[in-house]
């Protein structure tokens, strides 16, 4: 009796313990959200959020709905009020990881699981913070495996088979939603059928509707995807599908894929979470609490690295939803040594927790304040990736101001016809920002922050900006566009030498100089317009049109 009491205290003081995790968490990543600026891929996200569509180029729509319906309501786009369902969605994953491994394991493994995915890199830091897709996908994946605990490992169910149906529904409904963020969430789900098909006692649930009615629950979230494809050329899984494709055969891309897993991980959390998932994988079927998290964790991690052996390069992060679920095999590991007397997983978790917070201190300051300028190599300092957050804002701006104002005078004063300069009459049309990437359109749009004016991506590979403000794109005569200036890169070139062409009259305005030297030029770019071409005006324009 006596120590049954002492391990409920036990249990208490892990779930308060876990609570303050999960606060601390969250007071520091609305602190990186409010301290830092928009990644690049936060910053197209953003933009291409409006016009509202059932789907994107990219990835499925729900982290773009969301990003939408927060700038409808705020009418900003000020990256603390993006990012603030980003940064709840993570407090939902770590409370959901946390009753996970309680389930399966107990309340000190929850205590390691969730402090170490607190500080976890890819999904501490940046899936819990920043404008990305796996945000809504790691908080409803979780979610739902913690469902599933009582279904296929403990014996719940079998008291309360009503209950069951509802409970398979709603993971089914919870995966429709991952699906809905990223289709990773079909690799997950195969996840659940893989332990469904190897583990002999949950086997049972295959002669039962349940496990039918969450496929058919999660089929349902593809509706607005398969129906925006259908409608589109299906361009967003041939873009998906064509990411995977190799030129040729090289071991390097999987090697590049296995060592920037534990990187972006961070190799203080990844090396152990590869040690203990290649564990529990050894382990087998022995173990059922194991062996369920190698299943969910499985998919991801052996789809995205066995596309490298094939000599495709996939990106590090592409895998890292898998990862979530080895979390808990890593609490429990630690806990076991913990049991046996071992001191290494207090002093490990001190130190990942004193190295992750030492790198987010340094990457805040270098991204808003250039601590390191002074002591990296030229080449480094141009290299630096913090510099894709520099906010356009002030160029922005500029642009805007001058181009009213050119409007302005032109709807007062008779101008003759081949006088170059964005902004028309109002009876020409509204004034239009461009860019000749999407990287640089989603800046632009941004640092708008919410003001309604168009934006144009003037390139051959427009990822969403194809298809939005299609009347922009096909009819525009006169824009401004906004260039950054990176004469180091490799094959690199001003945009009057990479617009050159009889159609097009590039006309240089003046550059601004932004937070830690970005340089963002402005030039006028007009359609040189013919009988011939007035008469047809269609076709989408391009970096050499």
């Amino acid at each position: 009796m006596r120590e049954r009491v002492m391990e409920r205290a036990m249990e208490r003081a892990m779930e308060r313990a876990i609570v303050t995790v999960m606060a601390v968490s969250l007071v520091v990543r609305f602190g990186i959200a409010l301290g830092s600026g928009f990644g690049v891929d936060e910053a197209y996200a953003v933009t291409v959020s409006r016009p509202f569509a059932l789907s994107y180029f990219d990835h499925p729509p729900l982290h773009f709905w969301m990003v939408g319906a927060m700038r409808a309501m705020t009418g900003d786009t000020a990256p603390i009020w993006m990012r603030l369902p980003f940064v709840l969605c993570f407090t939902v994953t770590l409370a959901a990881i946390g009753a996970f491994t309680t389930r399966l394991f107990s309340a000190r493994a929850a205590f390691f699981a969730v402090s170490a995915l607190a500080v976890s890199g890819v999904l501490g830091i940046t899936s819990a913070t920043w404008v990305l897709p796996d945000g809504p996908l790691l908080a409803a994946t979780s979610v739902a495996a913690w469902l599933l605990v009582p279904l296929l490992i403990e014996s719940q169910a079998e008291r309360l088979p009503a209950m069951a149906a509802w409970r398979w529904l709603a993971v089914g409904a919870l995966f429709a939603i991952g699906v809905l963020a990223k289709y990773h969430a079909v690799l997950i789900a195969g996840g659940v059928l893989t332990f469904l098909l190897t583990d002999v006692p949950a086997r049972r649930w295959l002669r039962t509707p349940g496990p039918w009615l969450a496929a058919l629950a999660l089929l349902c979230g593809t509706i607005p995807i398969v129906w925006w494809n259908a409608q589109h050329d299906w361009v967003s899984f041939s873009f998906q599908g064509g990411r995977a494709a190799a030129a040729r055969w090289s071991i390097a891309p999987f090697v590049e894929s296995v060592v920037g897993q534990l990187a972006w991980l961070l190799p203080w959390c990844g090396v152990p979470l590869a040690i203990a998932l290649l564990h529990a994988a050894r382990r087998g079927r022995s173990d059922r609490a194991r062996w369920l998290c190698v299943c969910l964790a499985g998919g991801p991690i052996l789809f995205f690295t066995g596309i490298t052996l094939g000599g495709a390069r996939g990106l590090p992060h592409w895998p890292a939803p898998g990862w979530l679920f080895a979390f808990p095999l890593l609490g429990a590991w630690a806990e076991s040594a913990m049991t046996l007397g071992m001191r290494w997983p207090r002093r490990w978790l001190i130190g990942s927790v004193m190295a992750t917070g030492v790198l987010v201190v340094a990457l805040l300051g270098q991204g808003s304040f250039g601590w390191f300028d002074n002591v990296l190599p030229a080449a480094a300092q141009r290299a630096d990736p913090t510099l894709d957050a520099v906010s356009w804002r002030g160029a922005v701006d500029a642009a805007v101001a001058d181009s009213l104002s050119v409007a302005s005078t032109r709807s007062t004063r008779a101008i003759a016809p081949s006088m170059p300069g964005l902004g028309r009459a109002p009876h020409e049309g509204p004034v239009v920002l461009a860019a000749r990437s999407w990287i640089q359109a989603g800046q632009i749009g941004v640092a708008l922050r919410g003001r309604p004016i168009a934006v144009v991506c003037l390139c051959a590979d427009p990822h969403q900006f194809g298809w939005r403000d299609d009347s922009l794109q096909t009819r525009w005569t006169h824009v401004t566009v906004l260039d950054r200036l990176q004469p180091h890169r490799r094959g690199w070139q001003d945009l009057p030498t990479a617009f050159a062409s009889d159609s097009l009259r590039v006309i240089p305005r003046d550059t601004v100089t932004l937070a830690r030297g970005v340089r963002v030029a402005r030039y006028l770019v007009s359609r040189v317009v013919t009988t011939a071409s007035r008469a047809r005006r269609t076709g989408s324009p391009r970096a050499a049109d």
